[in-house]
C-alpha cells in the first residue's frame, strides 16, 4: 500500500477511526475519573479518621487539663483558708492576748509569725505569683538571720549527748537569731500579711462572681413584660 493509498484508507474511515480516538479518550477518562475519585475518597477517610483521633487526643485532654485545674483551685482555696486561719489567730492574739506586752510573749510571737512562713513554703505551688515574690523580698532579708541561728543550733547540738533536754538548749541556742529576724523583717512580713488579704479578697470575688451572675439573671427573667408598653413602666 502506497501513501496515497493510506491517505485515502484514512479519508475512507475517518468517521471510524474518530469515533475510535473518541471512545479510547472516554474510556481513559472513565477509568482516570474513578482511579481519582477512588484515591480522593480514601483521602477524605483518612482525613476524617485523622480529624476524629485528634478530636478525641483534644477531648481527653481538656478533660484532663479541667480536671487538673480544678483540683489546682479547690487546693489552692484551701491553702488561702489555712493562711486566712494562721492570720487571723495571730491578730486574736496581738489584739486580745494578755500576755502579749509580756517578755515571756516573744516565743508565741515567733510561733504565729513562722507558721504563716512555713505554711506558704509548704504550697508555693498554689499561692499567687504576688504572694511568692513578697515572700522572696521577705526571705532575702531573714536568710542571714536564719544562717546564723541554724549555725548556732547545729555548733551546739554538735558537742552535746543527743538528748531530748539537748535538743531543747540547741533550740534556746538559736533562738535569739530567730527572734532578731522576726523584728527586723517586720516591714516585709507586713507587706506578705497584706498581700494574703488581697489574694483573699480577689479569690472571694471570683467565687461570688458566678452568683452574681444567677442572681442577675434570675432578677430579669422575673420582670413582667407589658403587652403595650409606656413610659415608665417595665418592657
Amino acid at each position: 500500500m502506497t501513501g496515497y493509498d493510506f491517505i485515502d484508507y484514512l479519508l475512507d474511515n475517518f468517521g471510524v477511526i474518530l469515533s475510535a480516538i473518541f471512545l479510547i479518550l472516554f474510556i481513559s477518562y472513565k477509568l482516570l475519573e474513578k482511579y481519582l475519585y477512588t484515591k480522593f475518597d480514601e483521602r477524605l477517610e483518612n482525613l476524617e479518621r485523622d480529624f476524629q483521633q485528634s478530636l478525641a487526643q483534644l477531648n481527653r485532654y481538656h478533660a484532663i487539663s479541667q480536671s487538673t485545674l480544678e483540683k489546682a483551685f479547690q487546693k489552692k482555696i484551701e491553702v488561702y483558708e489555712e493562711l486566712l486561719y494562721k492570720v487571723k489567730n495571730r491578730a486574736k492574739f496581738i489584739n486580745e492576748s494578755p500576755i502579749y506586752d509580756e517578755p515571756d510573749s516573744e516565743e508565741e510571737h515567733l510561733s504565729h509569725f513562722l507558721s504563716v512562713i512555713e505554711l506558704i513554703e509548704r504550697n508555693i505551688l498554689y499561692v499567687t505569683s504576688n504572694l511568692v515574690n513578697k515572700y522572696d523580698v521577705w526571705y532575702q532579708s531573714a536568710k542571714p538571720y536564719i544562717k546564723s541561728s541554724n549555725d548556732n543550733e547545729y555548733e551546739a547540738w554538735q558537742h552535746s549527748f543527743g538528748t531530748d533536754e539537748d535538743r531543747e538548749n540547741a533550740y534556746y541556742f538559736g533562738l535569739p537569731d530567730k527572734l532578731k529576724m522576726m523584728h527586723e523583717t517586720k516591714a516585709e512580713y507586713q507587706a506578705i500579711l497584706e498581700c494574703i488579704d488581697q489574694d483573699i479578697r480577689d479569690i472571694r470575688s471570683s467565687l461570688e462572681r458566678p452568683m452574681n451572675v444567677t442572681k442577675d439573671l434570675t432578677y430579669h427573667a422575673e420582670i413582667p413584660k407589658s403587652k403595650d408598653p409606656k413610659v415608665g413602666e417595665w418592657v
